[in-house]
């Protein structure tokens, strides 16, 4: 199984950071993908990925960042994408939940973010949250892609992590060439997230998913309430089968498969 969203650069491994890879590992991961967030962060995320040659990043800088990052700030960690580790470019996206930068922030960053995954050749890591009271933010998203690379002659693909949308949201991020992230909070609400899952893979393939922790945040029942750490993917992958109706094995096999597919990544034994 591989993570395709930690955050172990957090101050909460800063305890147990080398422990909690090595929990992941022994849990049965093939490999983490580290997720940057803004440009202060970048050195961080590169230690941490040097830890383990099984651990890649990304670079990019979060919606609730680009109230006051600088476009310098996006221009350095551009720069970085040309490392032999980064796999990705984000995270990025939009965030109408939070009120930490204003909306028209956040879509420049956005469509500079894409634009450099279509000048890479990168899958793009997308956060994408929906208001209590605004607009809903996969419309922004989507438009935003197929704007400024998606469907062209470039055809951005990527990932929605943390996948909160429905039928018709996950229908247009797979005509797009996006994976659905998928991570503890499907274990919250069952009665909620089961159909919804079950229905995707129904019509999509189970191969539409990814798995991930965004860990050390969203942690799956029953540590709920807990940090998050890479070695409880597998409580993440036991409810998406129970969801889908097929076994643990296939979708590891599946996701396995889509995450090497879309983050370009070598080998079967590790990454």
């Amino acid at each position: 199984m591989i993570d395709t969203h930690a955050h172990l650069q957090a101050a909460a491994f800063d305890a147990d950071r080398d422990l909690a890879i090595a929990r992941a590992f022994a849990a049965g991961l093939a490999g983490i993908i580290e997720v940057s967030i803004d440009a202060a962060g970048w050195p961080r995320a590169l230690a941490v990925a040097e830890l383990d040659p099984r651990i890649r990043l990304t670079a990019g800088i979060h919606p609730h960042d680009t109230g006051r990052a600088a476009p310098e700030d996006l221009d350095r960690l551009a720069e970085n994408l040309n490392h032999p580790r980064v796999c990705a470019v984000g995270e990025t996206g939009l965030d109408y939940f939070r009120d930490y930068a204003p909306s028209e922030a956040q879509q420049s960053f956005f469509r500079r973010h894409v634009r450099l995954a279509c000048e890479t050749g990168l899958p793009l890591v997308v956060h994408a949250r929906t208001g209590p009271q605004g607009p809903p933010v996969h419309g922004d998203i989507f438009r935003i892609v197929r704007e400024e690379g998606g469907g062209g002659v470039c055809g951005v693909r990527g990932v929605l992590h943390c996948f909160s949308g429905g039928l018709e949201e996950a229908r247009e991020a797979a005509s797009l060439g996006f994976c659905l992230g998928i991570g503890g909070a499907i274990t919250y609400h069952p009665r909620q997230s089961g159909p919804l899952l079950a229905t995707i893979a129904g019509e999509l393939g189970p191969e539409v998913f990814v798995l991930e922790t965004d860990c050390p945040w969203l942690p799956p029942q029953p540590h709920r309430g807990k940090r998050n750490e890479p070695a409880f993917v597998p409580l993440v992958a036991a409810a998406l089968a129970r969801y889908v109706g097929i076994t643990v094995a296939e979708v590891e096999r599946v996701t396995d498969a889509s995450a090497r597919k879309l983050f370009r990544l070598p080998g079967t034994d590790g990454i």
